[in-house]
């Protein structure tokens, strides 16, 4: 280390010598002269190590602090760079060294709390949190209508995004090339927003969603308008409210999702709902320890889309049949039956055809509302018609049948299995 030091003693005072006048006049060449202080550096060893500045790489692993003990009881404090003795070592008794650790252990309690408070700060602020005042003062008619020109918003939250794709291999030497591999794209996406914010002294927002949530009322959306007590508007709430008449007669409402008002001029205080219920509440009353319920249920409801009749004729005699339970009758006998359902994907597999299904194939229709047995014979298609259309490579369409696109599926179909996809 190097210090400098500058000094120049300037003289205005006047001597005489030998009968001449002398003059000590300032020293042009040291105007603009600094005087520099050298700073102190403390070059003795320390518990807590070197400390270096950011100009210096050096790392925590190229300092190293050794402490040793000798039979005088005496503790020695070494700090090491690179190996290297750095520092004068630090000798010190018993008490001195209890010292010296208690000082490193208060600065390390010190410099963790300050820490996890700036986590915590950084953690209360959220994904977006920021504060604004909106210009024009208290004067403005933004400051008139909600009381104060500070606008605060804090925004809580995470989003998660799956994107992939399931790929998979159909090892059938009956299909084309380009058709044994499918690729599906997968995405799923998870939502949870927490906003809490405030619009000058009188709004307040407040919304908690989540998109993996049971049921939609679950989800909190609140929009307060808060008016001051010399205010004919006391408060305006849009999403999530609830109405209490404070009387029997007069039944209020909860699991609301609209807008209420409330404002009073003088002595008269009117409560406006505008909403639709997201609940439903049901009362019950038991007695005897036995409870009753009517239900009425339909024949048509019953099970919607899981039974069907095979034909018209069997509908027509199904009322007739089961008129009398302690014998039922049965229209005809059936020998053999095959179903088959469209494949959601129109991709050939095992089980699979490809065909045109026609409507009231085989329904024998004698007119005026009535049914005969089903036959090939006596439906509305010719057989000749039906034997030319048959093969693959006919390229029929609906029009070759008489019939119209709503009539007509050609598509690929597979079959079920009796006794496991379906019962007669």
């Amino acid at each position: 280390m190097i210090s400098v030091l500058f000094e120049v003693r300037i003289a205005h005072a006047q001597e005489r010598a030998d009968s001449v006048l002398v003059s000590n006049a300032p020293d042009t060449l040291a105007s603009g002269t600094q005087y520099f202080n050298a700073k102190r550096i403390n070059r003795v060893s320390k518990l807590s190590g070197l400390t270096a500045g950011k100009l210096y790489s050096v790392s925590g692993g190229d300092v190293t602090t050794n402490v040793t003990w000798d039979s005088l009881n005496t503790y020695r404090i070494q700090t090491n760079v690179l190996g290297y003795q750095t520092t004068v070592p630090t000798i010190t008794s018993f008490e001195g060294f209890s010292a010296l650790k208690k000082q490193q252990s208060n600065q390390r309690i010190r410099a963790k709390l300050v820490q996890e408070s700036k986590n915590q700060q950084q953690e209360s602020r959220g994904l977006l949190d920021f504060s604004i005042n909106v210009p024009g003062g208290e004067n403005s008619a933004f400051s008139t209508i909600f009381g104060s020109n500070e606008v605060n918003l804090r925004v809580n939250g995470s989003a998660n995004m799956n994107v992939g794709a399931s790929v998979q291999k159909l090892d059938d030497g009956t299909l084309p090339p380009d058709l044994r591999t499918r690729v599906d794209p997968t995405f799923n996406q998870n939502l949870q927003l927490n906003i809490q914010g405030t619009i000058g002294d009188k709004l307040t927002i407040a919304t908690d969603w989540d998109t993996e949530r049971q049921f939609d009322f679950e989800n909190r959306l609140s929009i307060r308008y808060q008016g001051y007590e010399d205010e004919i508007i006391k408060s305006i709430d849009r999403g999530n409210v609830s109405m209490a008449t404070g009387n029997s007669l007069v039944k209020g409402g909860s699991s609301l999702f609209g807008i209420k008002a409330v404002s009073e001029l003088g002595p008269l205080k009117v409560t406006t709902v505008v909403s639709q219920q997201r609940g439903e509440s049901n009362t019950q009353s038991i007695s005897g320890g036995s409870q009753e319920n009517s239900i009425e249920l339909r024949p048509a409801d019953y099970e919607d889309g899981r039974h069907f009749f095979l034909d018209f004729y069997n509908r027509q005699e199904f009322e007739t049949a089961l008129s009398n339970p302690q014998q039922i009758l049965q229209p005809y006998q059936i020998t053999e039956i095959q179903v088959y359902v469209r494949k959601a994907e129109q991709v050939p597999g095992i089980n699979t055809v490809s065909a045109i299904a026609l409507l009231d194939l085989g329904v024998n229709d004698e007119g005026n509302d009535t049914y005969g047995l089903p036959g090939n014979d006596s439906d509305r298609y010719p057989t000749s018609t039906l034997e030319e259309l048959r093969p693959n490579d006919s390229n029929a369409t609906n029009e070759d049948f008489g019939v119209n696109s709503q009539e007509y599926v050609d598509a690929i179909f597979e079959q079920l299995v009796e006794g496991v996809d379906y019962t007669v």
